[in-house]
Order: structure tokens, then C-alpha cells, then sequence
């Protein structure tokens, strides 16, 4: 009893002493300091540190929070509806998702331009850019409300992932849990390429394979996953026995990889987070290992000292941390 009462004197001091801090990229909103412009020096975010978050996901160039109860709220930009306000506004601060408020939500993933929202009930809910189909609705449009994926709603979804322009799912409790949708024009999906040959409106009008609902990664029929995480046109799962699979467009100019494929490691890996062009793993004794590009010093290397984007071989060692969190041009910090 007096060991429950420690815990929550802890949880209660925690939540008072909570703070948001914000810095990079910052004129579509997405610091969330009120100003459209970039900060080269970490901001506190009032706005935020008077919320108590558990969780804040950040995307191309807008962020979501989760807050303790389960509602979510957006900031940023807005033009692909991917703040789920039901409109294609951007806003420079935090704003209730008002389509999710009678829905307590568990976790929360935000992509360039597409959010995904899993509530405590196993439902995946997604909004935003549904051009290459990482909405997994079965179109290639887009949608400012979050909509449910009808695929899972026989299936208790347990998380999901965002990459740029594709969408991992793990599910609970089943053999063949990681679907994947979207663009696979990398590989980042980890299925055969036989999707969609849909046209992109860029301007090079090049051609991407891509999946409009959700498709099962075959690779992990015999796995059990854990933990699964997608960034820029990256992929990778991490198994319950502590073992690293990577697949989608290769770090630093490297091959693709259109499979899963394991990364040949002796380490027991318990962490996983990817960024835009390199990794970071969590080992079992509390180290913390990169690989990738070493562009702008992400691995705390020279540029010529390249890690192995692949497999595990020529990790970097950098330092001890409980929980990791990168992402591309702007990030926000819960203290």
C-alpha cells in the first residue's frame, strides 16, 4: 500500500514539473510557439506545458500529443488534412482533435503528411495525404477527419508506424501481425512489388508501387514481433527475442532492401527508432548503437567513418539512454 502511495506522490510531482521544448524547422507552426518561424535554440512551449502529455509524435511539419486520458491534440501544418480537425488549416497551436474525443486513444504516429491513431479498444484510425495509399481506406485520397481502416475492425491493432509515404501495423496476438501499406516503391513495405502501378503528381511523374489497404509482411508468419517502427522510406521490427529486422531504401546511398532482412548482430536488442537516414537500437545492457548517413553529425562520427547502414557489424557506440526519440527537421522534448 505505502509503495502505491510513493508511486503516485512520484507520478503527481512528475506531472507538475512537466516541460515542452521545441526547436528546428518552425514556419508551417509546428513548434508550437506561436511563431512561424525556425528556432536554432530550444523553446519552451507554454501551450504545451500546461497539458499533461504521455506521448508527442512529430511529423514532416506537424505534431501530435497524447495526453493522459486518452485525447490527442495537433499543431502545424494542415493542408493535407493530416491534423484530423476536419479542415485543411494549419495552426500554430495545440488544438483538440475534436473526431477523436469520445474515443480514448493509446498511442499516436505521425507521417510527412499523414497521422494514424490507435485507441485503447485495438482500432486504427487514420487522416491526412492518401495519395500513394498510406491511409489503408482502399483509395488514394486524402481525409481531414481520422477514419477508421475497416481492414482491422475484426483485429485488435496494438500499434502503428508512419514513414513518409507508407504505414506499418502490428497487431496483437496473432501470427503474421505486421501489415504494411502505401508506398513501396523502396521496398519499405516488405512485400512483393504488385500493388498499384500509380503515377505520382510530382513533376518527374515517376512510378511507385503502391498498396492502398493493408497487405501482411509474409516474413514474420514465423516471427513473433515486438515493436515495429517506419521512417522516410525506411522499415525495420524488432522480435520478442531481442532480434532486428531492417528493409526499405538503403542509408547513405545503399542498396534497397525489398525484404526483411536480419541484421547480423550478437547484441539482444529492446529499443528501436528510426530516422530519416540512419538508426538507433537500444541493446540489452544499456547501450545505445547507430548506423546509417552521417550527414549533419547524426552519428557523432566523421563523415568518412561510415557505420554499415544494413547490419550491426560496425556499430557506433554512443551513449546510455532509457528511451529514444529522433526525427527529421524539428523536434519537441517532454521533461
Amino acid at each position: 500500500m505505502e509503495e502505491e502511495e510513493e508511486e503516485e506522490e512520484q507520478e503527481q510531482e512528475q506531472e507538475q514539473k512537466q516541460e515542452v521544448w521545441s526547436w528546428g524547422a518552425g514556419t508551417d507552426g509546428q513548434l508550437a510557439t506561436g511563431r512561424q518561424e525556425d528556432e536554432w535554440l530550444p523553446q519552451f512551449v507554454e501551450s504545451l506545458s500546461s497539458l499533461q502529455i504521455s506521448t508527442i509524435a512529430c511529423g514532416g511539419a506537424h505534431a501530435l500529443a497524447l495526453l493522459r486520458g486518452g485525447k490527442v491534440v495537433s499543431w502545424g501544418r494542415g493542408k493535407s488534412g493530416q491534423l484530423g480537425h476536419g479542415d485543411c488549416e494549419s495552426t500554430m497551436q495545440p488544438k483538440l482533435v475534436g473526431p477523436l474525443e469520445n474515443i480514448s486513444i493509446s498511442s499516436i504516429a505521425a507521417g510527412w503528411s499523414h497521422s494514424t491513431f490507435v485507441s485503447e479498444g485495438g482500432e486504427l484510425f487514420t487522416c491526412g495525404d492518401g495519395t500513394f495509399g498510406q491511409l489503408g481506406h482502399g483509395h488514394f485520397e486524402s481525409r481531414n477527419i481520422p477514419s477508421k481502416v475497416e481492414a482491422f475492425s475484426s483485429k485488435h491493432v496494438s500499434m502503428a508506424s508512419c514513414g513518409m509515404r507508407h504505414t506499418l501495423v502490428l497487431l496483437e496476438g496473432i501470427s503474421g501481425s505486421v501489415f504494411a501499406f502505401g508506398s513501396g516503391r523502396h521496398g519499405q513495405l516488405g512485400v512483393p512489388a504488385s500493388g498499384q502501378i500509380y503515377n505520382t503528381s510530382n513533376s518527374m511523374r515517376k512510378e511507385a508501387r503502391c498498396f492502398n489497404v493493408p497487405v501482411r509482411v509474409k516474413e514474420f508468419d514465423v516471427h513473433t514481433v515486438a515493436f515495429i517502427c517506419a521512417n522516410g522510406e525506411h522499415s525495420a521490427a524488432l522480435t520478442e527475442n531481442g532480434h532486428l529486422y531492417v528493409w526499405g531504401r538503403g542509408f547513405d546511398g545503399t542498396l534497397d532492401i525489398f525484404a526483411p532482412k536480419l541484421a547480423t548482430t550478437t547484441l539482444k536488442l529492446c529499443q528501436l527508432v528510426l530516422g530519416w537516414n540512419h538508426g538507433m537500437v537500444l541493446a540489452e545492457d544499456g547501450k545505445v548503437y547507430m548506423w546509417g548517413g552521417t550527414y549533419h553529425g547524426k552519428l557523432g562520427i566523421k563523415k568518412e567513418d561510415k557505420t554499415n547502414s544494413t547490419l550491426l557489424g560496425n556499430v557506433l557506440y554512443a551513449f546510455s539512454k532509457v528511451k529514444m526519440e529522433i526525427g527529421l527537421h524539428f523536434k519537441e522534448l517532454v521533461l
